[in-house]
């Protein structure tokens, strides 16, 4: 049976962030991996609290939230199985969780040290400048993303959303990754409202499907609905993404 180094070491090799760190520095980090499982509802950890590791999503999903004053949560991201948790928190000082994690299904999690990542940083330049320019894209993806949160409305949201799954599922055919209630606390819309657009896209003819699986029947005309300018011919053919931090909903992680 494999140990938990040799798993954790596979697991880092495979992701795009440590594409750069040399062999030696993964063997490393990964010895001082351990494993963590979560029951749905379980915290990996909470807003405020002292962040001394970052995580490796094995499966399942984790939610990333923030109580507002109200009291409520604002959901951040979904995160799933092969995404990092927390790994650009580790370079802040001092080094504070800046959201909440919760399972939103029963999880499997990787626990990496920070002391770990920061030696492999100062120790491999190459890796340390891989950092800066991931997180470089991040700023980009967050400012589109308060861009477009703050000054488009429910519908444009959402259909922003469907073009981003478009992007990354490379398909007119799309499956969304969450439930519909995770995804429209995700949207800062209510369930009701979701359902109540998706519903209107398939009447008037610009989507197809139920649930979580859906077909995009045309693109120009579901962003002129809600007063989008058209994707362009090059998005209808390739469903790519061109513009640096394009994944407008993808900014919480490195994937």
């Amino acid at each position: 049976m494999a140990s938990i180094d040799d798993i954790s070491f596979a697991a880092l090799t495979s992701h795009p962030l440590f594409r750069p760190l040399a062999e030696e520095g993964c063997r490393q980090l990964a010895a001082e991996a351990s494993t963590f499982r979560f029951h749905a509802g379980e915290h990996v950890f909470h807003t405020g609290g002292p962040a001394e590791s970052f995580y490796l999503i094995q499966e399942g999903s984790i939610r990333l939230y923030r109580p507002n004053h109200e009291g409520n949560e604002k959901v951040f991201q979904i995160l799933h199985g092969g995404d990092l948790l927390a790994e650009t928190a580790m370079f802040a000082d001092p080094c504070l969780y800046p959201l909440s994690a919760q399972a939103e299904s029963a999880a499997t999690l990787y626990r990496f040290s920070r002391a770990g990542l920061l030696a492999q940083a100062r120790r491999h330049s190459e890796f340390c400048m891989h950092l800066l320019a991931t997180m470089s894209a991040r700023i980009y993806q967050a400012v589109n993303r308060i861009d477009h949160l703050t000054v488009g409305n429910a519908s444009q949201r959402l259909v922003m959303y469907l073009l981003d799954l478009c992007r990354e599922q490379r398909s007119r055919r799309i499956h969304f990754p969450v439930s519909n209630h995770a995804l429209a606390r995700q949207l800062n819309i209510t369930p009701e409202t979701l359902s109540r657009q998706l519903n209107h896209f398939k009447r008037t003819g610009l989507m197809d499907g139920k649930n979580r699986d859906w077909i995009l029947l045309d693109l120009d005309a579901l962003h002129l609905a809600v007063g989008l300018p058209s994707p362009g011919k090059a998005m209808r053919e390739q469903f790519q993404v061109t513009d640096l931090g394009g994944n407008l909903f993808g900014c919480c992680n490195f994937r």
